[in-house]
């Protein structure tokens, strides 16, 4: 069996992944092309069974309206689009073919069979994230997890779909297993 990465993205999860996984990496703050050099460095010589990325995902954005008296009213309104924040980059359905060069770093790195990618981010697998999430699979030649819906720290909030190298719409659900299991230890 391959290493077990956590990558953490997230500053203000830094605190809250390295309290409950001892090993975890923070690489919080890194764009795109730092960050996937780093889990290279990190991977080194070994293969990677499993990479959990620990991030945020843009689940609103912020709209205004002018009122009739002059002021502005400030709405949020949901973003539809699953995605993947890196540092300041957004990795979505949209731009994800061009940080192609910087994702595929990683692609050799993954054992040839079982190995995952888990999208630990918000929203990630919602709408157009799909089609970034079979992006990503295609790219690293792994399976790739993510969730619809809001994560709450650290479990996962079904429904989890998985992609997998080759795969179509519409993606399975994938099987759950929590950053917690004995089994997977490093």
């Amino acid at each position: 069996m391959g290493v077990i990465l956590d990558v953490i993205s997230g500053k203000n999860l830094v605190t809250v992944v390295t309290d409950n996984i001892a090993k975890a990496f923070d690489l919080s703050g890194m764009g795109v092309t730092q960050f996937f050099s780093a889990v290279q460095s990190k991977a080194s010589n070994n293969k990677i069974s499993i990479l959990r990325i620990w991030g945020h995902g843009v689940t609103h954005y912020d709209e205004f309206r002018q009122q009739s008296d002059g002021g502005v009213i400030r709405f949020e309104t949901p973003y539809n689009k699953g995605n993947l924040k890196i540092g300041n980059d957004k990795i979505d359905a949209d731009s994800v073919r061009s940080y192609e060069e910087s994702l595929n770093v990683i692609t050799k790195l993954f054992e040839p069979k079982g190995s995952r990618v888990e999208l630990r981010g918000c929203q990630a697998a919602l709408g157009t994230g799909a089609d970034m999430m079979l992006t990503l699979a295609n790219i690293w030649q792994t399976e790739v997890q993510g969730a619809e819906r809001s994560q709450p720290l650290l479990t996962w909030t079904p429904p989890v779909l998985s992609a997998r190298p080759g795969g179509t719409k519409p993606l399975p659900n994938a099987t759950i297993v929590e950053y917690n299991d004995k089994s997977l230890k490093r």
